[in-house]
């Protein structure tokens, strides 16, 4: 098994990361892209997979399987989730001011054509099928203070 690896694209928040672990190993890489030929008992991708589009999420599926350990556990937390984008939208989950009908309808077909300032919305039908292209099982979790963003824990089979 290798030692613990934190891998971020972006050197600036590494270099603060370092700051409070100094003896973390990290490494500034693309985390969609990212593999290596360890073996890791848990890897943990936090409130990053809403900037991967499809292909970069399943590439991002195929390599953290690859590095799974047997009995090795990949979690996906905090994933803005695409059943909820409307009620998070009109603000029914956030409490926000809800905005006009109309504006909805137009922020919706934008969204058709490419990813909303929060990144890609996903489905659980998603990482469904990714689990189950790659060999693992998939457990789904309510995310408590983003009611509209979910967590997935994948095992391999």
């Amino acid at each position: 098994m290798c030692e613990d690896l934190g891998i971020d694209f972006s050197q600036t928040m590494l270099n603060v990361f370092q700051q409070h672990f100094p003896s973390a190993k990290l490494l500034c890489a693309n985390g969609a892209a990212y593999h290596d030929d360890q073996q890791y008992d848990l890897i943990f991708s936090n409130g990053v997979l809403q900037h991967f589009d499809k292909g970069m999420l399943r590439q991002h599926f195929a390599n953290a399987r690859a590095m799974m350990a047997p009995g090795g556990m990949f979690i996906c937390g905090s994933i803005p989730w695409r059943a909820l984008w409307y009620r998070y939208l009109t603000g029914e989950l956030t409490g926000a001011a809800h905005p006009s009908a109309l504006r909805g309808m137009i922020y919706r077909t934008l969204l058709s054509f490419k990813p909303d300032g929060m990144g890609y919305w996903h489905d659980l039908s998603d990482f469904k099928r990714l689990a189950r292209d790659f060999g693992m099982t998939a457990s789904f979790h309510g995310c408590i203070y983003y009611p509209y963003r979910f967590h997935c824990v994948l095992t391999g089979e």
